[in-house]
């Protein structure tokens, strides 16, 4: 579910920003399907780019296997001692 929440508000985001970019082409040119391809034209390497960083870096950010906390057998050994892999 967070993942949903988290593309949702990065494609709102991206969305925005490519039309930000048609918006300020219309006000120069005042012609609907030149201002449409030359925003398109302009975003579409920088939103892709974003895609493609974002399709490298997600996968990595998986949680870690979960640990057991071991009973120590002696109180003064070290905490980073007391992990044991499952």
């Amino acid at each position: 579910m967070l993942i949903l929440a988290v593309l949702f508000g990065l494609s709102t985001d991206y969305e925005v920003f490519l039309l930000s970019r048609i918006r300020e082409q219309w006000d120069a040119t005042g012609d609907n399907t030149t201002a449409v391809a030359t925003g398109t034209q302009r975003t579409g390497r920088i939103i892709t780019a974003a895609a493609l960083l974002l399709v490298v870096v997600v996968p990595r950010h998986r949680p870690s296997p979960r640990r057991r906390w071991s009973t120590p057998a002696d109180p003064t050994e070290p905490l980073c001692h007391r992990l044991e892999k499952p």
